[in-house]
């Protein structure tokens, strides 16, 4: 029976310590990087902005619920109303 992945042989070589880290998104792209290099760009691809804009399709989405007898509209007012990057605080997210 095999085992996956296969075990190391005491005496096989170590792999070589990886110098680079592979790009997440396109800005840090080798490849890609001159393309999105536009400050409007940027703006647009941020992390800020995407999390705004999942930020406004809660409030569309509570403000419908709200239209539709769902949720109370006192409650989607104030989803609406708070639903601002700016109204988050915190460290900002760290990924190893």
């Amino acid at each position: 029976m095999r085992r996956w992945p296969r075990p190391r042989p005491p005496n096989a070589p170590q792999p070589p310590h990886q110098e680079h880290v592979m790009p997440t998104g396109v800005f840090d792209s080798p490849l890609l990087g001159h393309v999105w290099g536009t400050d409007e760009l940027r703006a647009i691809f941020s992390d800020e902005n995407r999390v705004q804009k999942w930020f406004d399709y809660e409030a569309a989405l509570a403000l419908a619920q709200a239209d539709l007898g769902i949720v109370p509209k006192a409650a989607a007012d104030e989803i609406a109303a708070k639903a601002r990057v700016a109204n988050v605080s915190g460290p900002a997210p760290r990924y190893s």
